[in-house]
């Protein structure tokens, strides 16, 4: 598999964004777009799922500090009774170089955590499944 030369530069602005939020209407018109895209298939289960570039998992591994924009999806969630699967803590248990080619995407390694957690998630949220 070719890897993408790891960008510090790349990783610092998409950590900067996780960290340091600079606009503050980008949560209300994101907020906005999530309602609009439920009502249209009310009878449908939503959920929405948090994807950490890999500085943001790269930080948490190292220091955890608080993400300012996930505290804020998060609430919104919450509030608005939204299932939310949070990636981040399941690719922080595994080596970074493992689970990115490259700031963004993951590796095949790292999309097989991820499909793993969401799978966990999802059983989690359909309750227990008798088979039938």
């Amino acid at each position: 598999m070719s890897r993408l030369a790891d960008s510090q530069k790349m990783d610092d602005y998409f950590l900067n964004l996780a960290l340091n939020p600079a606009d503050s209407d980008a949560l209300n018109q994101w907020g906005g777009a999530v309602n609009e895209m439920r009502a249209k298939c009310p009878n449908q289960m939503f959920i929405l799922v948090l994807s950490p570039p890999r500085a943001q998992v790269r930080k948490h591994q190292t220091d955890r500090p608080r993400f300012i924009r996930d505290e804020q999806f998060r609430e919104f969630c919450k509030s608005n009774r939204i299932p939310l699967i949070d990636l981040l803590p399941a690719l922080a248990g595994h080596e970074i170089d493992r689970t990115y080619v490259d700031p963004l995407h993951y590796s095949e390694e790292g999309h097989a955590i991820v499909a793993s957690e969401i799978r966990r998630r999802l059983d989690q949220l359909n309750g227990p499944n008798d088979g039938s």
